[in-house]
């Protein structure tokens, strides 16, 4: 009985439900890649697939963190790879050949003799999109990030994490009206920013073939290619329909780790949150090669501009991540403490310790985290915090200490990405999922432990009022209180406090939206009063602040003279 007889019997086959890599928004000329995209590229022959199937059964045994048994992993390639029914085992035939053919898959002791079990089955349908699929849904826990990518597309990553990518410097996505890829964005200083390339442009052709309807993955190995080269494009743009010819040379593309709140290139008078509080804000996009001396840059402008208290934003989605940078991050940043317990697949765990070169030493730090936080800058914030070197502030991000790593597959053209290790806190009593010192959840749900708001409290141009977090109506009398707090706070405000008074009855009147701010004339211009909901909490950018602000009045004040000397002596430490 052959395995052609599952298709005289008239099984369905399954749709999938994941191919070999998920979508992903990728960086500068990257695109959404999809298993569609790749299978073109995939291999075709019975043989190719056997040895691909080898290569990752091998790859989860020898790298994969927990590997589920032999037996499970070939059961679940065997099942996969031809297209057998979930149900099939119920029946006694089908069952009696399930076994025959797993018990022929285990008999294998190397590539070859997988792809000859394979050929032995040729005639049957082969679906190696569903083996990914089957992996991942059935031993997702243990494969955690399971996704099978282009070993060149594997190359891309590894330049990025060493932030030293070949390209244009674009990003590309597809668009489905006019069936060609569009450019949305322009990395500044890259070629394509040179070439004079603007966000939304449509590319027509590149080097002379067309790109309408063409699979994203053939339009980046078009676009990318060695440094110094050049590639022709055809494009147009929203504004002007006519075609025009660009040449652009593949360059160097330096992609930015560190911006500041607005997520603009951090600039010499951007570092503060607000020019009346010595509070910096830096938001961290992305963890490089080259994140340990943007860090060393920030500090110097830190120190130069007295900032006390830096606020690290870790929020946000961003290109995959590499540990091992995020591990020098954490170093950086910490004086001679564990960082975390590593555990790899087949080793004793190792407690990895941070060096006595401590960036920011002497500046205290506010981490913002939450549910888009990356892995990698979850366990950076879990090792400030275990440190006690920063207070945590948001929501707690998704990370269980479990690491994903690429790994390159032996004889194909293929590199798999799964769990290959897992971290464990520098502190015994604390466990994964990082729970902030401060939960602020972004919903209308109360806050359990939101830090208190002081009278008077401001923010920037805003004020925020002791009355905002109550469950009661705002009192007209505890904002007037709050309001006129502030001439003690900021005594060259003091000449406006009669016309302050005389209007806060008109700021409570038109409270009506959520959000809303209110503007109170003053002299010259115009000062907000932010009126939040009765049953909602601070944004987390504004409950990061209040932390800092007060950890900022807690810091004695220094002179001059005594930084200096203590940086000195540092110095001194350190050389030493």
């Amino acid at each position: 009985m052959g395995l052609r007889a599952f298709s005289r019997l008239g099984f369905f086959l399954l749709s999938l439900a994941c191919g070999l890599s998920a979508t992903r928004c990728l960086y500068a000329d990257e695109a959404p890649v999809t298993s569609w995209d790749q299978k073109e590229e995939a291999f075709g022959s019975a043989a190719d697939q056997g040895r691909l199937a080898w290569a990752i059964l091998e790859a989860i045994e020898q790298h994969n963190i927990s590997p589920p048994p032999r037996k499970d992993l070939i059961r679940a390639i065997t099942r996969g790879l031809f297209r057998v029914p979930k149900d099939a085992a119920k029946d006694f035939p089908y069952r009696k050949l399930l076994e025959r053919v797993d018990a022929e898959f285990l008999e294998c002791q190397n590539a070859d003799e997988m792809a000859h079990a394979v050929e032995r089955n040729e005639r049957f349908n082969l679906d190696f999109d569903r083996v990914v699929a089957d992996l991942r849904s059935g031993f997702g826990e243990n494969l955690g990030e399971f996704r099978l990518i282009r070993s060149k597309d594997h190359d891309v990553e590894e330049q990025f994490h060493g932030n030293r990518y070949v390209g244009l410097g674009i990003n590309v996505f597809p668009n489905d009206p006019s069936h060609l890829p569009v450019i949305m964005k322009i990395r500044p200083g890259g070629p394509a920013d040179s070439g004079g390339l603007k966000p939304k442009t449509y590319i027509h052709e590149i080097d002379g073939r067309p790109t309408e309807n063409v699979p994203q993955g053939k339009i980046l190995d078009w676009i990318r290619g060695p440094i110094g080269t050049d590639v022709t494009l055809k494009v147009s743009t929203e504004m002007s329909k006519e075609q025009r010819l660009v040449t652009l040379t593949r360059g160097l593309v330096r992609v930015e780790s560190l911006k500041d709140r607005n997520r603009e290139p951090i600039s010499r008078d951007g570092l503060r949150y607000d020019r009346r509080e010595p509070i910096g804000w830096i938001s961290v996009e992305t963890i490089n090669g080259s994140t340990l001396h943007e860090l060393r840059v920030v500090e110097n402008q830190a120190r130069e501009d007295g900032i006390q208290v830096l606020v690290l934003d870790f929020r946000g989605f961003g290109q995959p991540d590499d540990f091992h940078q995020s591990l020098l991050v954490a170093d950086s940043f910490l004086d001679g403490s564990p960082i975390w317990t590593r555990t790899e697949a087949s080793t004793e765990p190792r407690v990895e310790y941070a060096d006595r070169d401590c960036l920011f030493r002497d500046i205290l730090l506010v981490v913002v985290v939450d549910r888009t936080t990356r892995p990698s800058l979850s366990a950076i914030a879990a090792a400030l915090q275990d440190a006690g070197r920063a207070t945590l502030v948001g929501e707690s991000p998704y990370f269980m200490g479990v690491i994903s790593s690429t790994v390159r597959l032996n004889g194909v053209p293929f590199s798999l990405a799964m769990a290959t290790a897992r971290l464990d806190r520098a502190r015994r009593d604390r466990q994964w999922p990082l729970e902030p010192d401060y939960s602020v959840v972004e919903n209308m749900a109360a806050s359990a432990n939101q830090p208190p708001i002081p009278k008077g409290f401001r923010i920037g141009d805003r004020m925020i009022l002791e009355s905002d977090l109550n469950s009661k109506s705002p009192d007209t009398r505890k904002m007037r209180t709050s309001i006129e707090s502030t001439k003690s706070a900021d005594p060259a405000e003091s000449v406006q406090d009669s016309q302050r008074r005389s209007n806060t009855s008109n700021v409570v009147a038109r409270e009506s939206s959520p959000d809303r701010q209110v503007p109170i004339q003053k002299q010259n211009d115009v000062v907000p009063i932010r009126l939040i909901p009765p049953t909602r909490k601070l944004p987390i950018e504004d409950a990061a602040i209040l932390v800092a602000m007060e950890l900022q009045r807690s810091v004695p004040p220094k002179s001059a003279k005594a930084v200096s000397n203590a940086r000195n002596e540092q110095n001194k430490e350190s050389t030493r």
